[in-house]
Formats: C-alpha cells, structure tokens, sequence
C-alpha cells in the first residue's frame, strides 16, 4: 500500500448513515476469540455495504451502546452474551433462526423489517460456526433489510 492510498484509507471521515455495523465485545477473551470472526463477517458483507455506498465496520459493543447513532443502523453482533453486551441485550429479544444445542445459534426476527442479528456460541470457534451458518442462510435476508435501510 502506497502512502497516499494509506492516507486514503485511514483519514477518511466515517458516514454512519451509511454504515453496517459487527459488534464484538470489548472483553477481552471476545477480542482475542470472537474478533476474527467479526472481521471475516465484515469482509463478506463488503459488497452490501459497498452497495449501499458506505462500508462495514467492526467495532466494540461499548462504542455501539455508547453512541445512539449506531443503534439505527444494520447490526450483527459476535459473540456470547457473556462477553458481549449487545449480545445479552439481544438475547431475550430476538427470536433463534438457527440452534444447535449446547453449541452455538443464529439470532434474527425474520418477520421484521430492521437488520439486526446476533450470531454466537459456546465458545470462539462455535461462534465462527454461528457466523458461517449466518452468512450461508441468512445474509440474504440481512442485506435486503439492509438495503431498505439506507
């Protein structure tokens, strides 16, 4: 990477009106565990922000609970309600599309029209699972809803 492209991607101003939002929690068996996930689910979901004009960001469940605009953006949250405060928030709220038991499941009310999911595990690589599984079945569904969104 040249320094005027370095310069082009880290100075830019972030339009959170146009932004996707993948939470990880700030703990810091999340950011060692469940980061990585987070950042191969912002990486597939490139395109849509992309199609949206705007990008996807990864960022910590303290920055997102801390910062109202956040909460009305398209949102997938990473990791466990243990680790993860929007995650726990998340939890009793949003309906289970996908569970495997004892082991990991995929969050989302499919009836309605935000794009807000929670995908998680029992542990770190039960949790990729979970984001695998989201992306394979759900992210279709999200990027419609994401979409509309924008």
């Amino acid at each position: 990477m040249t320094d005027a492209d370095a310069t082009l991607l880290l100075d830019r101003e972030l339009d959170l009106d146009r932004a996707i939002a993948v939470v990880v929690g700030a703990h810091h068996l999340a950011e060692v565990g469940d980061r990585p996930s987070a950042q191969g689910l912002a990486r597939a979901m490139h395109p849509l922000a992309r199609s949206i004009g705007g990008e996807c960001v990864v960022l910590s469940d303290v920055w997102y609970l801390n910062t109202p605009a956040w909460r009305s953006r398209p949102t997938v949250s990473v990791g466990g309600p243990e680790v993860n405060a929007l995650t726990a928030s998340l939890a009793d709220r949003l309906p289970s599309v996908h569970v495997v038991d004892d082991e990991y499941m995929v969050q989302m009310d499919l009836d309605a029209p935000e794009a807000l999911a929670a995908c998680w595990g029992v542990s770190p690589s039960r949790t990729a699972r979970a984001v695998a599984v989201f992306c394979e079945r759900y992210l279709e569904v999200f990027a419609g809803r994401s979409r509309r969104a924008a």
